[in-house]
């Protein structure tokens, strides 16, 4: 009988606690609540061996080790679940291995208590073991065995994937494996064979269990910051009150109830065998008491308290929807949510307001927007109470609660300016609202006031952020797009200075080239040489008073103090004496030019130095890009009421890609650069100018050889003589 008690109780004992300390550590924990299922099912099983030793009857001791051999069977599929998540879930081995490797245990589970694995046992002096095997119970320790290797392999391919100290928990858990396997293999299945076995081989068999179980238990808990003191507390305190309970049972079955069964005879006490099977329901009845009790309190409450529930719970829950986001869509929803499911109404609604007490955020739970919503919430701000209760307003209820279906609403922030309403419906069971929901609406309405607040500070300065950065991009875009044009525009003025310099230069050089020859005393020049020398002096002149000319407009132009003085004229001589001036320039290139004009007088009025040097412009341009030996064709006509002038050219003429920049400032198309490098890009814009200033238009035609430039002025003999350019020409 010692020598049982030594063998078993000790084992039983600290595997119970080992696996209890386990769990409680950390109860969500898949590999403890496996690791805990194993030990309890060893302890288990050892449990039921203990009992079948001690018994001393074949039939019941028989059917104690059957029911141990059940549990020791189990064992397995907890632990093999317990490999595969510890220290880390395994990649290649899943649930469905774990499943198809623990059927079998549950087929030689039930199995066990037929006679097919244990067909008897056999009392000695010292315990009760099995007389005969039957046929499976070999193919049954083969299973177990390849089970438990099994899962040692699995640990052993854990090894190259997790970290130094995860590794180190393998080698222990697998440690202790290799010494309870080795041990138990002799102990439980040999020596069983053998029939030689009894309690020291038990004892062996327990001692290795109880050091696989403890080197598995401290691999679980090392490096987990393991509170070993709670667990103690926590363990004492249970195994405490379920001995109190377990043996005031007993005393109770034992002293009253016995000998009420038994007529006065307590005969239970006599005899050892019958004492010791009063101790498994004494104990179900001691760890189920407490399941039982919160069991049969929740289907109480159910029945006669359906409104009921937890408010520490709720509480929680709202709070959860405070803090778990700053925007305020999501703090309205969750928090009417949790409300919502708390107290049950048919539909609640919730609605807040900004500083200027319009609405501002709205929503829904299983309701439409209530009507006349302005009415509503005016009706809900002249009521003291907070919350309102529909029913206890009785006679001066306002229609708008009524028309709504609105049976309880609840205030957020100050009564004349609220931060928010929440609106709530009947409730789904037809019952009134009882305090505890009253209770809940008065706590949340404060934290729900301070969440709102914030979440709307918090949106609007979202929304100034959004704003603020849409602001900046479209700056950055503006000024990006104007630090180009400042920097082309530099460009181009760079380009403009150089080339009217060289303008200026070469004309001034030839006119004084002209006159030091004209003069020089030592060329005796002829008539006819002189003649020549004073037609270059004056043409350079022309060209160097036009460029000047062009320089004035532009810089007027962009001051804005471009004016058209109009003077009555005749355009007919004006065109014949830019012809005269450009005569040189076309002579030097063998080009003719001729005139086609109007047989009758053109009654006009016009900026006679403006028109001569938009004139000019456009046929020296026409004599500088045409081709040697071609001709130029000079238009003028009256169409329409207007004085049309044309210029047509054999010359180079402009890409299409390039025409419509044709009038702008400093441009100046590719191919005119190429060929006269020392253009200033500013003739053509500065003619448009001219030809807008007098009401008019300049414009540019495509030919299949050559171009065609123009500008059209209005007739108009009542025109003020002063007449100022358009606000769109002075942008220019």
């Amino acid at each position: 009988m010692m020598l049982a008690v030594i063998s078993y109780v000790p084992a039983f004992l600290l595997l119970s606690t080992i696996g209890l300390l386990t769990l409680l550590k950390d109860i969500r924990s898949r590999v403890n609540v496996y690791f805990a299922l194993f030990t309890f099912s060893l302890a288990v099983w050892i449990g039921f061996l203990f009992l079948g030793d001690i018994l001393q009857s074949e039939s019941v001791s028989l059917w104690m080790v059957r029911i141990g051999a059940i549990f020791g069977t189990l064992t397995l599929p907890p632990f093999l679940y317990f490999c595969i998540n510890f220290p880390i879930p395994s990649q290649k081995v899943g649930k469905r291995f774990g499943f198809w490797m623990s059927m079998p245990a549950y087929i030689f589970g039930a199995l066990c208590l037929t006679p097919w694995l244990i067909p008897a046992v056999e009392i000695t002096q010292q315990s009760a073991q099995p007389s005969d095997l039957g046929i499976l119970y070999s193919l049954q320790s083969l299973y177990l065995l390849g089970g438990y290797v099994v899962a040692m392999i699995v640990l052993l391919f854990k090894q190259r994937h997790v970290a130094a100290g995860q590794r180190n928990q393998i080698v222990l858990v697998i440690s202790g494996m290799a010494t309870a396997l080795a041990v138990n293999i002799i102990t439980g299945f040999v020596l069983t064979v053998m029939e030689v076995s009894n309690n020291y081989s038990n004892l062996l068999g327990s001692i290795s269990f109880l050091i696989f179980v403890g080197a598995t238990a401290f691999a679980i808990v090392r490096h987990r910051m393991f509170d070993i003191r709670l667990a103690i507390v926590r363990t004492i305190g249970f195994v405490v009150t379920i001995g109190l309970v377990g043996g005031i049972y007993t005393l109770l079955v034992i002293g009253v109830g016995a000998p009420i069964i038994t007529g006065g005879e307590v005969s239970l006490l006599k005899n050892r065998s019958s004492l010791l099977l009063l101790v498994p329901p004494t104990l179900l009845i001691a760890f189920t008491f407490h399941s039982l009790q919160q069991l049969i309190a929740k289907a109480t409450r159910r029945v006669f308290y359906q409104d009921l529930y937890d408010l520490r719970e709720v509480l929680d829950s709202f709070s959860d929807g405070l803090i778990s986001s700053n925007e305020i869509d999501p703090i309205m929803e969750k928090s009417l949510k949790a409300i919502s499911d708390a107290i049950k109404p048919t539909h609640s609604y919730f609605v807040t307001f900004n500083d200027q007490g319009q609405v501002y955020k709205q929503i829904a739970h299983h309701a439409k927007s209530p009507d006349s919503l302005s009415e509503l919430v005016g009706d809900i701000k002249l009521i003291k109470d907070n919350p309102v209760i529909r029913e206890e307003l009785g006679a001066d209820t306002p229609r708008s609660l009524i028309a709504n279906d609105v049976f309880l609403a609840l205030r957020l922030g100050v009564k004349d300016r609220p931060v928010g309403i929440v609106l709530f419906g009947p409730k789904q069971n037809g019952r009134a609202y009882t305090s505890q929901d009253i209770d809940l609406l008065r706590i949340s309405a404060k934290n729900l006031t301070i969440a709102l607040e914030n979440a709307k500070h918090y949106d609007q300065i979202s929304h100034f952020a959004e704003t603020l950065r849409g602001e900046v991009l479209k700056a950055t875009v503006k000024l990006r797009a104007a630090n180009k044009e400042l920097k082309t525009l530099d460009t181009m003025k760079d380009d403009f200075i150089s080339m009217a310099s060289h303008q200026l230069r070469t004309p001034a050089t030839s006119v004084h080239e002209a006159l030091q020859m004209m003069n020089h005393s030592n060329l005796k020049l002829s008539a006819d040489e002189k003649r020549r020398l004073a037609e270059l002096a004056e043409a350079s002149s022309e060209h160097l008073v036009t460029v000047v000319a062009d320089m004035l407009s532009i810089s007027r132009i962009q001051a804005g103090h471009f004016t058209i003085a109009k003077t009555p004229g005749d355009m007919v001589a004006l065109i014949e004496k830019v012809l005269k001036q450009t005569a040189v320039l076309a002579e030097q290139k063998h080009i003719k030019v001729d005139f086609k004009k109007p047989t009758g007088a053109i009654n006009l009025s016009f900026d006679t130095p403006k028109i001569n040097e938009a004139i000019s412009n456009y046929v020296e341009n026409a004599i500088k890009y045409s081709e040697e030996s071609t001709s130029v064709h000079v238009i003028l006509q009256v169409e329409d009421n207007k004085v049309i002038f044309e210029v047509t050219d054999q010359g180079i003429g402009v890409p299409e890609a390039e025409r419509k920049n044709l009038f702008g400032k400093f441009y100046r198309a590719g191919n005119a650069r190429n060929l006269q490098p020392d253009g200033n890009g500013i003739g053509l814009f500065v003619v448009k100018s001219i030809a807008e200033g007098h009401g008019g238009d300049a414009y540019y035609k495509p030919l299949e050889k050559g171009s065609l430039f123009g500008f059209w002025l209005p007739i108009d003999n009542n025109a003020d003589p002063m007449k100022q350019p358009t606000e769109k020409n002075q942008q220019k």
